[in-house]
């Protein structure tokens, strides 16, 4: 699974996506520059039991750990 991330600067989302069409998203707002609150994990019945969530989560915790070290 491709974990996708969009963000604004204010607030974001990891997802993932198939055919254009979002099947899992985990969106979080920032909160200082290094810190961030995921407000929604949402994840479709044709990912259900596939570990979406948890890969989305793995990804998340991979770049605020890769940006805390480029400060």
């Amino acid at each position: 699974m491709e974990i996708l991330q969009k963000d604004d600067g204010k607030k974001g989302m990891f997802y993932i996506e198939k055919s254009n069409n979002i099947l899992a998203k985990m969106t979080y707002v920032w909160v200082g520059t290094d810190r961030i609150i995921i407000d929604h994990t949402e994840v479709s019945d044709i990912l259900s039991g596939k570990g979406a969530g948890k890969e989305m989560l793995t990804e998340a915790v991979a770049f605020l750990q890769e940006k805390k070290e480029l400060k």
